[in-house]
Order: C-alpha cells, then structure tokens, then sequence
C-alpha cells in the first residue's frame, strides 16, 4: 500500500513549491529522473496558444 501527500505552495511572485511524502513498504530505487533542462522564455501555455484562436 502507498501514501502519497503533497503540500504545494505559491509565492506572491509566483513561484511553486510542491513537497511531496511517499510512505511504501520499499524505498524508491533507480527513479527516472529526465532533466530537459530550462524552459524557453517565450513559452506559452494559453489555451488560445496551444490550439488556435477558436480554442479548441
């Protein structure tokens, strides 16, 4: 059986922090872990951005 409890947290100038518990029988061993490195400062997350003007 696994617990999982998260906390997230947002600062006054936006910033997120996530804690995250994991209570299991067995310790996490080898998680992947994939850093893509920094996301482009000119990145988009609008609805109206990702799929067009009729926002669908």
């Amino acid at each position: 059986m696994k617990t999982i409890k998260t906390d997230v947290f947002v600062a006054q100038d936006g910033r997120v922090r996530i804690d995250l518990k994991v209570r299991i029988k067995r310790p996490l061993v080898d998680f992947p872990v994939h850093d893509l490195g920094p996301w482009p400062e000119d990145l988009s997350l609008r609805r109206a951005d990702l799929y067009g003007e009729d926002e669908r």
